[in-house]
């Protein structure tokens, strides 16, 4: 639901045009109709959508998911931040939501 919201007010401020493109990009993050995580998903977006996710970011080092970066981080720039390799975050993350 918070996509959709994110949508609308995509629309709103974007315009038509440059939404199709943002929804384009959303579903390319799908394999086999799974939405999969990538590095530029911001990171309460993925604990929203996929609880689980809190636990492997914890065990990599992502201990502050109540901080208010991680209300406007991307995974990626949490990861540098915190020192951690983004790519096995990643594949950490889609390996816990499969």
């Amino acid at each position: 639901m918070l996509l959709d919201i994110f949508f609308v007010c995509a629309i709103l401020v974007y315009g038509k045009a440059d939404i199709s493109a943002l929804y384009k990009e959303r579903k390319n993050r799908e394999v086999n109709g799974v939405t999969k995580i990538t590095a530029d998903m911001s990171i309460i977006e993925v604990v929203e959508q996929w609880p689980q996710a809190a636990r492997v970011l914890m065990e990599h080092g992502m201990g502050c998911l109540g901080c208010a970066a991680a209300h406007f981080e991307n995974i990626e720039q949490g990861a540098t931040a915190h020192g951690i390799d983004t790519e096995s975050l990643i594949t950490a993350l889609n390996e816990a939501i499969a």
